[in-house]
């Protein structure tokens, strides 16, 4: 009698805590997963921007009816928060419809997507577009941990990071020791939390896993992991759902860094397999934007640009030297705002007009950056 007292006590508990701590209401997610396919998930196709070809863009016109460049990358160009015709794919296409008539320009962004997406989806998807140019748009958050990054997304819940965990390819996994100790190793403690926070409002209520600096719980302290510089304090975190520093990039010995050289190199040999040569660019963190920021990845990536021989663009430059309008979303390090399209696709344009205008596109001779 003591434990079914005990037991009706607690489903009035839950049912009282549900009024004053409702459970939240089940987003649309901005992706989903496809089954099989290599590159884990894509966009959600029941989107009414999500056109056939399961992206936020028109449907290109069939291959052979003028050039066709492909925008690879995540949420940064994908460009979720602005509008489509404000985003710096579709005013690139625009700029340059003068000088490159019938000019197409795919973006094929997708929310979370790491460099092992990207690379993926091109040899799945993007190759069967044909483009006579491919843009890898680099966000400084690639190289996050994926069960974290990706779970954020809506795929899992919280209380499933098992199963998540198990559908994850090796491959994708930037850095093993940090994912088995920094992010498995904490998740399988805090199990029961989290299934107790997805599932029961008064768990939420009185706190029960707030402290873990995954998703949402990281939200409220974007610049938590940061690293000394010459005697000053400065932001170094990638994401809100993982601590990983930015010095991951700029460490000598950093396995994500070796992972990303191996997928940006073999992406490169692909598209240059089909005659549509590749081009790196780099988008800032805006915290970065301080002109004295001492930390930046961007002369590394860089420096492989250049070991591979393929045109490089840092976005750096162009939006410190902005003027008006501030070129990310108030409270954003990573999306930028339509200001700051309009500043990327003009520096674009520059880099794109250049390389189109190069005889072998058409060719499917390959280009050569003049460094």
């Amino acid at each position: 009698m003591a434990a079914v007292g005990l037991l009706i006590g607690l489903v009035a508990a839950e049912g009282i805590a549900r009024r004053v701590w409702p459970l939240p209401a089940s987003e649309e997610p901005l992706a989903v997963r496809c089954g099989e396919c290599p590159y884990l998930f894509r966009l959600d196709p029941s989107s009414p921007e999500v056109g056939a070809l399961g992206l936020r863009d028109r449907d290109p016109r069939p291959p052979g009816e003028g050039l066709r460049v492909l925008v690879l990358g995540d949420s940064v160009v994908h460009g979720g928060p602005v509008a489509m015709a404000d985003r710096f794919t579709d005013r690139l296409e625009a700029g340059l419809a003068d000088t490159h008539p019938g000019l197409q320009v795919i973006n094929a962004g997708v929310p979370g997507y790491s460099t092992y997406n990207q690379r993926t989806w091109y040899r799945a998807e993007g190759r069967s577009m044909e483009p006579d140019l491919v843009l890898l748009v680099v966000c400084l958050n690639d190289v996050t941990d994926p069960l974290l990054h990706w779970s954020f997304l809506g795929h899992r819940r919280w209380s499933e990071w098992a199963a998540a965990d198990r559908e994850i390819p090796a491959a994708a996994v930037p850095d093993p020791d940090y994912h088995r100790e920094h992010v498995v190793a904490p998740l399988r403690q805090r199990r029961l939390s989290l299934w107790a926070r997805d599932h029961l409002a008064i768990a939420r209520g009185a706190g029960l896993g707030r402290h873990w600096a995954g998703p949402l719980g990281g939200a409220t302290r974007p610049h938590r992991r940061s690293v000394g510089v010459d005697g000053r304090t400065w932001p170094a975190q990638l994401t809100t759902e993982d601590e990983l520093p930015i010095t991951t990039w700029t460490d000598a010995g950093s396995p994500a860094w070796s992972w990303f050289q191996e997928q940006v190199a073999t992406l490169a040999d692909e598209t240059s397999a089909d005659g549509a040569p590749l081009a790196l660019v780099v988008a800032p963190l805006a915290y970065q934007l301080d002109g004295d920021y001492p930390i930046l990845p961007q002369q590394r990536i860089g420096a492989l640009a250049a070991e591979l021989d393929l045109p490089y663009l840092d976005l750096l430059p162009t939006l410190r030297a902005h003027g008006g309008e501030a070129p990310f979303l108030p409270g954003d390090d990573w999306h930028l705002s339509a200001a700051g399209h309009a500043l990327a696709a003009d520096a674009l344009a520059d880099l794109v007009g250049q390389l189109l205008a190069d005889q072998s596109v058409s060719t499917g001779e390959g280009i050569r950056s003049e460094e």
